[in-house]
């Protein structure tokens, strides 16, 4: 069992009128409302508290990609993550993700994650995204073409990094007449692949058939599983050792260290303290399914509203830090228990 910090970055100073008065904080809500010497404070606390994490000992710390929102300041998470290789020593350092289907070069996608790989000395995880409804309207990029646009990006950046000699690329949404980067990653044959998504059977194809790791939010998560299972058998003829699911969820660093001791004792983290997040692997093999459920983190400053058989489940996994393995017979049933328990 593996713990990594996840951060969003957001900007939090909204007016007290925001509900009144915008419709989202994203794509259309005035830049204006955006104070830039609150915004450098941020991104220093932001930074501050991914490093601090590392200094914790969490195996990983993650950061993604927005645009034009104030919900996540991060528009470009390979520069988060530069400055990460030189301020972390020991946590894996997420990616997750970068848009590739917005992007209108993919290559340098996979240039800037080579270099990533090789400043932080192999300890970068790469992941891909097609990002949000309201990037593509941002970008002008019709969003119908999302899906084609990822796959084609993903399979060129990852034949960037391991091919051995100079090749061209004539495909219906990219085209290249040379590639050959330089630098290569160090990590061989290339950083491990995470595929942040909603939880649609077509992205959990598309991470089984290429071995990738399909990373959900956690609401998403039970679905994600019912529906993996159910599609599972057409895929048995493709032969992969390992396919996961793992789900994500946003965890605010305030109290973070108070409420990581009292996990790891057993004790249950003050209410206001209190931010729970379940998390499931699903492990599909040839033979077998099994979900292995529990803990995700605690930390932060307000509480989800969570049933209390769900709390009882995340508390008891989490002091005991031990899998919970389910048949795939009960594997349904897991699902639907974690899905009440997660919306009450």
């Amino acid at each position: 069992m593996k713990f990594s910090f996840f951060h969003l970055m957001p900007y939090p100073y909204l007016p007290d009128d925001f509900d009144q008065k915008y419709d989202s904080s994203a794509l259309t809500y005035p830049n204006a409302n955006f104070d830039p010497k609150l915004g450098s404070e941020l991104y220093a606390r932001y930074l501050d508290e991914l490093e601090y994490a590392d200094q914790l000992g969490f195996d990983g710390i993650a950061v993604n990609e927005h645009h034009q929102s104030a919900y996540g300041l991060m528009p470009s998470p390979n520069l988060m993550a530069a400055a990460l290789t030189r301020r972390t020593s020991n946590a894996r350092i997420m990616v997750l993700g970068s848009a590739i289907g917005i992007r209108g070069n993919p290559l340098r996608v996979a240039e800037e994650i080579a270099m990533l790989d090789l400043m932080s000395g192999g300890r970068v995880d790469s992941g891909f995204v097609r990002g949000i409804g309201w990037e593509y309207f941002g970008h002008s990029i019709n969003p119908v073409k999302s899906r084609a646009r990822f796959d084609e990006a993903h399979d060129l950046i990852i034949k960037a990094w391991t091919a051995p000699e100079l090749f061209s690329w004539y495909g219906k949404n990219y085209e290249y007449r040379y590639v050959n980067i330089w630098p290569r990653p160090v990590q061989q044959p290339h950083p491990p692949i995470y595929i942040p998504g909603a939880g649609s059977t077509e992205t959990m194809k598309f991470c089984a058939e290429r071995k990738s790791c399909t990373v959900t939010p956690w609401r998403c998560c039970a679905r994600s599983a019912s529906s993996g299972l159910r599609h599972r058998p057409s895929w048995a003829g493709r032969r992969f050792p390992r396919w996961r699911v793992r789900a994500a969820g946003a965890v605010h660093a305030e109290a973070m260290a108070a409420a990581w001791e009292s996990a790891k004792a057993g004790a249950t983290p003050p209410e206001e303290q209190q931010l729970a997040v379940t998390t499931a692997s699903v492990y599909a093999v040839e033979t077998c399914a099994d979900v292995v459920g529990d803990l995700f983190r605690y930390g932060g400053a307000r509480a989800l509203a969570l049933s209390n058989p769900m709390q009882r489940h995340l508390r008891n996994s989490l002091a005991a830090r031990q899998h919970v393995a389910l048949s795939e017979e009960n594997y349904e049933a897991a699902g639907r228990y974690l899905l009440k328990g997660a919306t009450g």
